[in-house]
């Protein structure tokens, strides 16, 4: 039912893509969804500063709110904890192909300033989205022009802008950090292993604890690895994990066992296949979005399918899309 679901919302969003720009491709999935993402994180900002736009919010679609304000966690509209965190991720791999496949200066400074505020302030509603931050950069760095002994003016340009950014940036969250309870929040929250690594020399997050402890919550019996127990939330206790597991992989496994758990990894492999197969040029973006779904299932026993159904909607030669450039939409 979810992929049906996502397939038919795909659908309706290439088409109406090939109505406004006459053809879809991946720099228009990425730029509509980088904005998108982006806009939502001024929206948490906003829902959680402003009575108001949170009570509108709260009015239209219906929220746990209990949960966020107990955990003081950041939210949007569908955006929060780690599901939102790992679409976060793939639209940050997204953009990492942008910025390695930009036009135009005045295009590139563009994705760099939407991946800083998606990387920023998506981490602080989901640290899931450290994932995207980490294969994205990897990707660009695979992709870079490493090996060549000369480095052109305007690659210098960027890379000194690049760090004259950092450090304002930097500058401003340490000024924020120390003077505003709120960015001081957003920041511990959000950058939380960071801070205890520099501060106590350990890296761990509440998260982290909780989730490693799934290693030790493995099923015992045979049948359970084999087939599972069709379990994913506690039949007993709502609200509940089913055997208390926070693991992604382990979820799986008690849910559809070892079996369930190939067939839905192959499934991905197989997208993935599909995908490189219709445009081998960017075979390594596309096993980078693959990296990013087994990753975060170590967190989350969740998918980006959505992602997936987008890419695989287009044709062939709208995969190709620098054979026939299109008008961007920034």
């Amino acid at each position: 039912m979810s992929m049906v679901t996502w397939l038919g919302g795909a659908y309706a969003c290439i088409t109406f893509t090939r109505y406004v720009h006459g053809k879809a491709s991946i720099y228009l999935i990425f730029q509509y969804l980088a904005i998108m993402c982006a806009a939502h994180c001024f929206l948490a900002i906003l829902i959680d500063n402003v009575g108001t736009i949170k009570q509108i919010v709260e009015s239209i679609i219906r929220i746990n709110t209990e949960f966020f304000e107990k955990n003081n966690r950041l939210y949007s509209v569908g955006v929060y904890t780690d599901t939102g965190g790992i679409r976060f991720s793939a639209v940050l791999v997204g953009l990492g192909y942008l910025i390695r496949n930009e036009k135009t200066t005045k295009q590139f400074w563009i994705y760099v300033l939407l991946f800083v505020i998606i990387a920023g302030i998506g981490s602080i509603i989901s640290r899931t989205t450290i994932v995207g931050i980490s294969i994205s950069l990897i990707y660009i760095l695979l992709t870079s022009s490493r090996f060549n002994l000369f480095i052109s003016y305007r690659t210098m340009s960027w890379l000194a802008g690049g760090v004259i950014a950092v450090f304002l940036i930097g500058a401003a969250m340490t000024y924020l950090y120390q003077t505003n309870d709120t960015v001081h929040h957003y920041l511990r929250y959000g950058f939380e292993g960071f801070f205890n690594y520099f501060e106590r020399g350990e890296w761990e997050t509440h998260s982290s604890n909780k989730l490693f402890g799934g290693l030790t919550q493995l099923p015992t019996e045979q049948k359970t690895w084999i087939i599972g127990d069709g379990y994913f939330d506690d039949p007993l206790v709502p609200g509940a994990f089913y055997m208390g597991v926070d693991m992604g992989y382990v979820r799986f496994i008690y849910y559809f066992g070892l079996i369930g758990l190939s067939i839905f990894i192959l499934y991905f492999m197989y997208c993935t296949y599909v995908l490189c197969q219709r445009d081998s040029k960017r075979r390594l973006f596309f096993i980078m979005m693959f990296i990013c779904e087994l990753v975060v299932w170590i967190k989350i026993t969740t998918d980006i399918f959505c992602m997936f159904a987008l890419l695989m909607l287009l044709t062939k030669e709208e995969t190709k899309f620098e054979n026939k450039p299109l008008k961007p939409i920034i």
